[in-house]
Parts: structure tokens; sequence; C-alpha cells
């Protein structure tokens, strides 16, 4: 802050006496204007504001030079262990600080702020006006030496192996994200540099991604994928921001736990976890982007600059824990480098290298913020996007580069055959994984519909593929049928003319044998057992009967509703039912297992809704005021 903007928001008394230490006599009937401008008047003065400073006493003059240490402003509780027995008002009657107070935030409660005037002439800034007090930069590796993560490259191999897609073959077993195939996929590019064991990083992302929303929780230690992954996939600046917030704010993530800090478990405890991360990604904003340093001297320099960032947050339990290394307290003197350290090492090593914060080498010795990672730690715009890349063919091979459309080819990977997961991956399209995908559901016009997306054009070999493939689609058909067999043909007829009987026939399979649908056999049975026939049924179709029949499994009016609103769908958005995975062969069945009769009943009340949804005007979505919640402003004392 400016001086003026903090003697703005003094008392007249306050102004007063800040005058009366400067050697200065207002008029006693000056205005609070007055006296403002005349002291603003004086801090703009650099020599005697200088001389003001040489003035003080050694301990206020080496309390009030941590202010540039800490980014201008100095915790009270530090203030006053740096004073001793010092009051601040030494300091605040002369208008070097100015006591505010934070509801919100890492730096939460009272905190003495020193205004721009004072911080230029104190150590830690040179002539330019460039932080001093950061730690020395070095060297930049060699290119082929950094090591970077890319976050949402990581989830989207994550929840492909989730989803159990992308497998190197096709069964089921192994395919979880702790497999031994898993664990192949992704070993080639996910080097760790804090030497973790390879199975941290998906262990995170996991929780970040499922505080995120972007995975559903489906039982112990187990998840599923959202379905608005595949959206999410494809705006990468959004995502690793969505993935940065959920990470400051997840509590059932333990960074002293994972760091190897000894009682790791009892400080977690006591320590609110997202104080934690915002004071770390407070002080860690200060750095310059793109900049390495060593990271002995980042804990130098954190330790000299925030001290107490970790002690701060925790009770007094922690005093009396016992370092098991040395038998002496825990936080006693000489301790940072065993606690504070590794947490630091840890953090910057793990959740911060995973999710793009800072770039390493393989040693794990030297860090740099990224630019991505400066903006989300100081919570500015991100830097302009890269361009997505096209996927490329060779033959039936698909080569996707690490910085394609990750959400289309996360929805076209059940059609494909993983070769290799990597930068790039690479993929082939072959008959049984299309025929798998149609197994599970899909259809052969969604793949080409989403190969398209990936690549724009697609080779002749590869259309002229799923043409064929997709002309033989449904030429063989499986489905459950019941036959009904009549002795003569005289019953033959008698059971086509009887209005409970005859709707459910199909078709004539051969002489006195009737197909019928197999959901509708226990209504035939028992039409035809009121009819006076003693029909023999088969022992597999008595499980049919009553509450566990095939009609039971899944209610009846349930499938109805679902067939006229897939029918009304069709009417109104027939292109956008082709879309949707599935869905017309899910209509098909849908078509197949009701009456003719009904079916045609059933069309037409489609055919009304549809008529309904098209005269209808789409509602109006009201927007939420206050979206986005913002921290509170401070206040100045």
């Amino acid at each position: 802050m400016r001086a003026r903007e903090g003697f703005e928001q003094l008392a007249l008394g306050a102004l007063r006496r800040v005058a009366a230490t400067h050697g200065l006599a207002p008029d006693p009937l000056a205005t609070r204007a007055e006296l403002v401008s005349l002291l603003d008047a004086r801090f703009q003065d650099a020599a005697t504001l200088r001389e003001s400073l040489d003035a003080l006493e050694p301990g206020a003059r080496a309390a009030l030079e941590a202010a540039p240490r800490g980014g201008g402003e100095i915790r009270g509780f530090l203030l006053a262990r740096l004073l001793g027995t010092t009051e601040p008002a030494v300091l605040l009657d002369r208008g070097f600080l100015f006591r505010t107070f934070s509801p919100l935030g890492a730096h939460r409660g009272e905190v003495f702020a020193a205004p721009e005037e004072v911080l230029a002439l104190l150590p830690g800034r040179d002539a330019a006006g460039t932080d001093t007090t950061l730690p020395p930069s070095v060297e930049p590796p060699e290119p082929t030496d950094r090591r970077a993560s890319d976050p949402a490259f990581s989830l989207f191999a994550l929840a492909s192996a989730l989803r159990g897609e992308g497998g190197s073959e096709h069964e089921d077993e192994g395919r979880g994200p702790r497999s031994a195939r898993f664990r192949g996929q992704v070993t080639g590019w996910s080097e760790e540099p804090g030497g973790y064991e390879w199975q941290r990083r998906w262990t995170f992302l996991r929780r970040v991604a499922t505080e995120a929303g972007l995975l559903i929780p489906s039982g112990p230690d187990a998840e599923a994928v959202r379905p608005s992954l595949m959206e999410a996939l494809g705006n990468r600046a959004r995502l690793v921001e969505r993935l940065w917030r959920a990470y400051l704010r997840a509590r059932d993530w333990s960074d002293l736990t994972h760091a190897g800090v000894p009682h790791a478990d009892a400080l977690s405890e006591a320590v609110d976890q997202p104080s934690l991360r915002g004071t770390l990604a407070a002080a860690l904003s200060r750095l310059e982007p793109t900049r390495w340093y060593r990271l002995d001297d980042l804990c130098v320099w954190l330790e000299r600059s925030n001290p107490t960032f970790l002690r701060e947050l925790l009770d007094a339990r922690a005093a009396s824990l016992i370092d098991p290394s040395t038998g002496d307290l825990l936080l006693g003197e000489g301790s940072w480098l065993r606690v504070e350290a590794p947490l630091l090492r840890g953090v910057l090593l793990g959740p911060l290298y995973w999710l793009g914060v800072v770039a390493s080498r393989p040693a794990g010795d030297v860090v740099a913020v990224t630019p991505v990672g400066s903006a989300l730690l100081r919570d500015g715009p991100p830097p302009a996007a890269r361009p997505l890349q096209r996927c490329q063919w060779d033959g039936f091979r698909l080569i996707a580069p690490a910085r394609c459309d990750l959400g289309t080819l996360l929805e076209v990977e059940p059609y494909l055959h993983l070769i290799a997961r990597g930068h790039p991956s690479e993929y082939r399209l072959d008959q049984p994984s299309i025929a798998g995908a149609l197994a599970r559901g899909g259809s052969v016009s969604t793949a080409r519909q989403l190969l398209r997306k990936l690549s724009e054009e697609l080779p002749p070999d590869v259309a002229a593929a799923l043409d064929r493939w997709e002309a033989r689609q449904g030429s063989v058909r499986l489905r459950p049928a019941v036959l009904m067999e009549v002795g003569s043909s005289a019953e033959a007829e008698a059971l086509r003319s009887l209005d409970s009987v005859g709707p459910h026939i199909r078709r004539e399979v051969g002489t006195g044998v009737f197909e019928i649908a197999g959901a509708q056999a226990p209504n035939v049975a028992e039409a035809l057992r009121r009819a006076g026939y003693l029909p023999s049924v088969d022992p597999a179709l008595q499980l049919m009967a009553g509450q566990r029949g095939y009609s039971g499994l899944v209610d009846k009016q349930v499938l109805e509703f679902l067939l006229v609103s897939l029918l009304a769908f069709q009417s109104a958005q027939p292109e956008h039912l082709a879309q949707l995975e599935g869905a017309l062969a899910l209509l098909e069945r849908l078509e197949a297992l009701f009456p003719a009769g009904q079916v045609r009943e059933a069309r037409q009340a489609a055919q009304l809704l549809a008529g309904s949804l098209e005269a209808r005007p789409p509602p109006k979505i009201k927007q939420k005021s206050g979206a986005r919640r913002r921290s509170a402003p401070r206040r100045i004392r």
C-alpha cells in the first residue's frame, strides 16, 4: 500500500501522533484531509524519511526489516517476537507500519503492513525495485534434462484406467490404477524427481479429481469417471485451475504424511491443511517464473522469510512430541531442517510438480515455477493456451500427441486397441476393438464421428473399413425369444383369434410354432389358462412369473416411458439422438420388447410430446448472483 492509503484510514488522533513523532507542528484546527496531505508530503521526501528510519533503535529497525521478507507484511505474533519488550507503537506512531486485520485467507488475523515508501528504503530491494530477498537463481538445466508434468494428460491416463478402457488387451483383469499393466503404461513418461513410489501420483490425482467433482466415489478406495470429465479435458487451462483449487481445499490429503515428517499423523490432526497450503502458495508466489532455484536455497530462504509458517498452525500438543531420530523435542532448536524442510521438498516435488506448478530435473535438486504455476500461485489469468494438435494416421494406427483433444480421445478409446501410452500414444483400429465397443452399446457411426474430430480426414482404407463394419453391424442378430408350439392347425387359428394372445405373436416360425416376446411369456401363459387351455410352460420360463419375471426386473412402465421419450427425441432432434452412443440400438431393442400395437401407441404419444417441445420456447437460465465468493477486504484500524 502507499503511505497515503494508510493515513486515510487512521483516526484524527492517530494522525496527530504520527505528525508529532516526525517533528511536524500542524495547525491545531487542521482538518483530517490537511493532516493526511502533510504526512504524505513528508513520506515522499526520501532523504528525510531515511533519516527517520536511521533514528530507530536497533531492535525496532530489525523488526521493520522483516517486512520485505514477508512481502511487505509482518504477522502480529511475529512482530511481537521480533520487538521483544518494545511496544509496536514505536513503529505505528511513526507511520512505518499500519495495523490491518484479515478475517480470511492464509494471513488471517492481525497483520502489520509497511507502506511502499518505507519498503523502498529497507534492505531487500535494489535501485530498480527488484526484490533482493529472494533466493539466488542458478543456471537452468539443459532442455533434455528438464522434467515437467502435464496434469491434464495424467488425469486422462487415470480416467482411462478407471473406465477399464485402453488396455493392451481386451479382458478386464488388471486394468485398474494399481495394476502392473497400468504401471507399464505410465512408467516411461511419469518420472518422479521426488523419489516417490509410482502409485503416489495416481493416489493424489484420484483424491484431487474426486474433490473437484470429476470422479465419483463408487466404493471404498474406488472411483468412477463422471461424464463431465470428457468436456473438462477439452479445456486444459480451466481443468488445471479446477484441480489446483481442489488441492488447496482438500482435507483428506496430508502433505505432512506424504512428505515423511516425523509424527506426521499427530501434526496433521492439529494443522488446517488448506491454511497451510495457502501460506506456502503465498510464499512461493514471490518466486520469479522460469527462474531455477536450488531446493536447499529455497529451504534457507523460507526459513528466513517465514520461519513459523507451519508452527503458527499447531497447538500445544505438538510441543511435547519427541523426534524419534534424535530423542530431542520435535520442534526444538535446530529442528527446522527435520520438519519444515522435508515438508517444503515434499510439496514442491509432489503435488506442485504433479499439477504442473513447478518443473524440476530427475535428481530433484533444482526447481522452477512454470508460467502456468505462477498464474495459479498468484491467482492471475492463465497464459495463452497452446493450440491443440491433430492426431495422425499411419495405416490403421492412430498417433495421438499428448496435446490433442483428450476428451474426444477418451470417448473414442473403447473403439481402439492401445499399443503404447505416452507422448505420443499409439492405437490400432481393428475389428475386435470395434466389436467389443458395439457389444457395450456403441455404434460405428459414433466411432467415425469421433475419429474425424480427432484427425479431420480419415484415410481411404480406414473410411472403407468403417463403412464395411457398419454395413455388417446387425446383419446377424441374437435376441431372446419364446416359442409357443400348438398341437393342431385348428388350435393355432383359434389362438390367433384370441384378443389376449394374438397381439403378442410376432411371427409364425413353422407349422404350429409361433414366436412371442420373451417379456410377454408369463402374460401369454396366464391368458391361455383364462381361455381354458392347460399350457405346459418350460421351467426356465417359470422364473419370469410375477415379480420375478423379466418385466419385473425393470418396471414395464419405466421401459415404456423410456421408449416414448426416445421416440420423441428422435422426432424432435434426430441428429442429436444419433450422437448419443448406443441410443439408436437401445431404441431398437425397446421397440422389439413391446407388441406392435403398443409400439404404435407409443409413437403417437411421442409425436404429441415432440410437437409440444418444439412449440415451447427454451427455458431462461437465471444467472446466480455472486457466483464467485470473494475474500473479505482488510480493514485498517
